[in-house]
């Protein structure tokens, strides 16, 4: 039976690679996933925002079905908050329109005049 010394460096490589280079690239890894959904979010809600507003003040379109519509094209699955508010109404010509979004933890805001 052979005495394991454990001054001696030999075999410690794959020890080494395995605790720190695994263990530290799957940290590393779930981190920068969490950023990118994160980013995909904001993404996603910024043109929510826009795209909505935009439909809604032009064409007339509900802004909930517009912002649906982005959602899923974007491959959110739970529905965006929006809220609308004008001033001082949706129907005056020259009235300020904006548009609030929540994504998850993303929010974005969108304004508009009405024409």
């Amino acid at each position: 039976m052979q005495l394991v010394n454990f001054k001696d460096d030999r075999g410690s490589a794959v020890v080494e690679f395995i605790g720190f280079g695994l263990l530290l690239q799957i940290l590393l890894l779930t981190g920068a996933l969490q950023i990118a959904e994160v980013q995909k979010q904001q993404i996603a809600a910024e043109a929510i925002a826009r795209h909505s507003l935009r439909s809604y003040v032009i064409s007339g379109v509900s802004i909930e079905s517009t912002a649906q519509q982005v959602a899923r094209d974007f491959g959110i699955a739970q529905l965006p908050s929006v809220q609308l508010v004008c001033r001082p109404d949706c129907e005056t010509p020259g009235a300020l329109a904006q548009l609030r979004v929540v994504v998850g933890k993303a929010v974005a805001q969108s304004a508009m005049r009405v024409e």
